[in-house]
């Protein structure tokens, strides 16, 4: 077959391209990845065997530890937004490894360490 890989269900798409060990990058714009984390947490439910990197996990993004399917997270924020900026419950845990482990960065780092991987470097250099 040419071209991209077409699927027509999210969780077959990831059944068949997240394999253990993977790293996967939830961009986050005005509209967030919400099928595409949901469909994580399903497909990989229990397994804690994949990274995911993400701007913030709030959201539809606590399906990942609700499930147990993330072993690492790399992120600027774990929490809830909504009505403001806070602490979640959730990640109490989270220094001991529970329910994942985390790297969180400042934003503008995370945006870097992003730009370099795309342009092949080796590393980024950020002032943050």
């Amino acid at each position: 077959m040419n071209g991209p890989a077409l699927h027509d269900d999210p969780d077959d798409m990831l059944r068949a391209w997240v394999e253990p060990g993977a790293h996967l990058h939830a961009a986050s714009t005005m509209a967030r990845p919400n099928a595409l984390l949901y469909a994580l947490a399903r497909t990989r439910e229990g397994r804690r065997d994949v990274t995911v990197s993400v701007a913030a996990v709030h959201s539809s993004a606590h399906a990942l530890a609700l499930s147990a399917a993330v072993r690492h997270v790399i992120t600027g924020f774990l929490g809830d937004v909504y009505p403001m900026p806070r602490h979640n419950p959730l990640y109490a845990r989270v220094a001991q490894g529970h329910p994942f482990t985390a790297e969180i960065w400042p934003l503008w780092t995370l945006v870097q360490r992003l730009a370099a991987a795309g342009a092949g470097a080796p590393a980024a250099v950020s002032p943050c």
